[in-house]
C-alpha cells in the first residue's frame, strides 16, 4: 500500500446491558470483552483494516461470542469532491445457550464536499448475508424417539438497502452535525421494511479529553423511538485511552433487534506505531 499510517489497538471492557420493556424473562447482564483492531491508510487513498472481538458473559449461565470484520476501501478527489468505496466482510459466531452463526458483505459508497462553512457527506449502504440457528431438541415440544436426538437448523437471510446524508460545522474546539438517514430491511423477520430516522450530535475537545452527544429519532415498523448516547475519551498516556460509554440504542435495521439501555467503560492501547 505504500502505508502512510498504521495503528494496531488492543480494546478491553466491560459492559453492563438492561433489555428492552417488555422481554418477559430477561434480566440485565454485564459481559467482559477483548478485541484487537488493525488500520492501515495508503498514501494514495487506499485503507485496509480488520477487528476482532471475543465477549463473555459474567454469568456462569450466560454466552460466550466471537465477532470480526475485515475491510478495505479507497477513496479520491473529484475536484472540489472526494469519492470513496468501502467492501466489508462481517461474521458472528455464538455460542451458549445455543449456537447462531452470521456472516455478510456490505458496500457502503460515500460522497463527500469538504469545502464551505457546512461540510456534506452523503453515504450509502448495501448488505447481504446470512445467519444460522441450531435449536437443541431437548429444549423443544417433546418429539418422538427416533428424532429426540436429533437437532433441527433454521437459515435465514439478511437484506439491508439505504444510505444517510449529513451536515457538519465546526465551532472553534467544538463541533455539531445533523442528519437523515432511511434503510429497507429485507431479511425475513417481523420488522421488515423501512427504518426512517434524523439525528443530531454536538462534541467537543480539550486537551486530552474528547466527549460527544447523539440523540436520534427512529421511525421503524415496530414504532417511534429515541435514542441517546453520551461518550468520553480520555488519554491517560500516549497511546492508552480511557473510553466511557452509555445510553440507548434504537432498533438495529439489519437484525430487527429491539433497542436497550447499556453502558460500558474500557480502554484502548495502540500497541503498534501511529
Amino acid at each position: 500500500m505504500g502505508g502512510q499510517r498504521v495503528d494496531v489497538w488492543i480494546d478491553a471492557a466491560a459492559t453492563h446491558a438492561r433489555p428492552p420493556a417488555g422481554v418477559a424473562g430477561a434480566d440485565p447482564a454485564t459481559y467482559g470483552l477483548l478485541g484487537l483492531r488493525f488500520h492501515a491508510q495508503g498514501r494514495r487513498g487506499a485503507e485496509l483494516g480488520f477487528g476482532l472481538e471475543r465477549g463473555q458473559s459474567a454469568d456462569a449461565a450466560g454466552g460466550s461470542w466471537l465477532a470480526g470484520q475485515i475491510g478495505a476501501g479507497y477513496g479520491a478527489r473529484l475536484g472540489p469532491l472526494r469519492a470513496a468505496a468501502q467492501l466489508e466482510g462481517f461474521g458472528l459466531r455464538y455460542r451458549e445457550p445455543f449456537d447462531h452463526t452470521i456472516y455478510g458483505l456490505t458496500v457502503r459508497p460515500e460522497l463527500a464536499r469538504s469545502g464551505g462553512r457546512l461540510p456534506i457527506v452523503a453515504r450509502g449502504e448495501l448488505t447481504r448475508g446470512s445467519w444460522r440457528t441450531v435449536v437443541e431438541r431437548e429444549t423443544g415440544p417433546p418429539l418422538p424417539p427416533v428424532l429426540s436426538r436429533r437437532d433441527s437448523t433454521v437459515t435465514g437471510r439478511l437484506a439491508l438497502t439505504g444510505g444517510s446524508l449529513s451536515v457538519a460545522r465546526g465551532l472553534g474546539p467544538a463541533w455539531v452535525q445533523a442528519g437523515a438517514e432511511a434503510y429497507r430491511s429485507e431479511s425475513g423477520s417481523a420488522f421488515d421494511g423501512w427504518y426512517r430516522g434524523a439525528s443530531a450530535a454536538v462534541g467537543a475537545g480539550t486537551g486530552r479529553t474528547q466527549g460527544s452527544l447523539q440523540l436520534r429519532w427512529w421511525w421503524t415498523p415496530a414504532g417511534a423511538e429515541l435514542g441517546y448516547t453520551a461518550n468520553l475519551a480520555v488519554t491517560l498516556a500516549p497511546g492508552l485511552e480511557l473510553r466511557v460509554s452509555g445510553g440507548r440504542a434504537v432498533r438495529d435495521p439489519l437484525y430487527g433487534t429491539a433497542g436497550s439501555v447499556a453502558a460500558s467503560v474500557g480502554l484502548s492501547w495502540r500497541a503498534g506505531p501511529g
